[in-house]
């Protein structure tokens, strides 16, 4: 039985930096698509970036244009080799410090991501994180990626963590809290222990409202 659960979003988190982004580049430097193929998912990021897109319409923009009817195993394919070369290098030390003590005092982890499952389960299967929820999508016959099955953002996280609160009988004093983005305020504010990871402003803001700590 467990009685504390550490909860982490990924991206500028666990991990320095957008994760799809770094894989999409790995891909490019490979060869697997070229630039033309990556341009628009490059502009579409630059523009979340600068708060131009949420992070709901730059999913919705990024399948439109990008990954849309093409076969998951394309991406699958490179996962590992992504992994191997960049992973270690591009955790957050001090993060990864909380998530190995947590696990060090058998307790549960998950890791809440808005990136694509297919890139953020094996990143939690190389940390030993138990749970995740990223987003999802919806394959037709010959493997092709055809449309969303879930976009995890701010209140589908909220949503998940307390289905799996309730699961595990946990309560908000046994929630411990991870984010960098203001878009993770509503699983955050479910959390009874929050750590702010260089956040951005409008979430340091609500930080000094609730009180909650800054990494």
């Amino acid at each position: 039985m467990f009685l504390k659960l550490f909860v982490f979003d990924l991206d500028n988190t666990l991990y320095k930096g957008n994760c799809s982004l770094l894989f999409f580049k790995f891909l490019f430097k490979k060869r697997v698509f070229g630039f033309f193929s990556l341009f628009l998912p490059a502009l579409f990021f630059l523009r979340y970036q600068i708060g131009l897109l949420s992070v709901l319409d730059l999913h919705k923009k990024i399948f439109k244009n990008f990954l849309s009817g093409k076969n998951l195993q394309v991406f699958q394919a490179h996962v590992s080799e992504f992994l191997d070369l960049y992973l270690m290098a591009s955790l957050n030390t001090q993060v990864i410090q909380h998530l190995k003590e947590s696990q060090l005092q058998g307790e549960a982890s998950l890791l809440l991501s808005s990136s694509p499952e297919f890139l953020v389960r094996p990143i939690a299967e190389r940390l030993n994180i138990q749970m995740i929820q990223a987003t999802e999508y919806v394959k037709n016959d010959l493997n092709q990626l055809s449309e969303f099955s879930i976009i995890i953002h701010g209140e589908e996280k909220a949503k998940f963590l307390q289905k799996i609160a309730q699961k595990m009988d946990l309560k908000k004093e046994d929630l411990i809290g991870y984010s960098d983005s203001y878009d993770d305020l509503p699983f955050l504010k479910n959390c009874g222990t929050v750590y702010l990871v260089n956040p951005d402003r409008k979430l340091k803001a609500a930080g000094l409202k609730y009180g909650w700590k800054t990494m």
